[in-house]
């Protein structure tokens, strides 16, 4: 059985790595996406993490990272997405 699949959002941030690490440490297949502006993220060297997105900023484009999730979410089979910051739960 292949391990379940999180997508993790604000990569940018040290709360992804850490819910990156945790998730992984769960046994869960870690994909993060991060702000096209905050390059390089900072969870997107962890180890826990095996995809790395770059999304835009939902502070700057809210309609253009909603769509950039959709899409993400739309090609890839994943257990659940997890926002860290207030600005990706819109």
């Amino acid at each position: 059985m292949s391990q379940s699949r999180v997508l993790v959002t604000d990569g940018e941030t040290r709360a992804a790595v850490a819910a990156a690490r945790g998730l992984h440490a769960c046994g869960f297949a870690v994909a993060v996406a991060a702000a096209s502006s905050a390059r390089p993220a900072p969870a997107h060297w962890s180890r826990s993490v095996v995809d790395r997105l770059v999304v835009p900023d939902p502070v700057d484009d809210e309609m253009a990272f909603v769509a950039a999730l959709e899409r993400a979410v739309s090609s890839t089979r994943y257990a659940a997405l997890m926002p860290v910051t207030d600005a990706s739960l819109l």
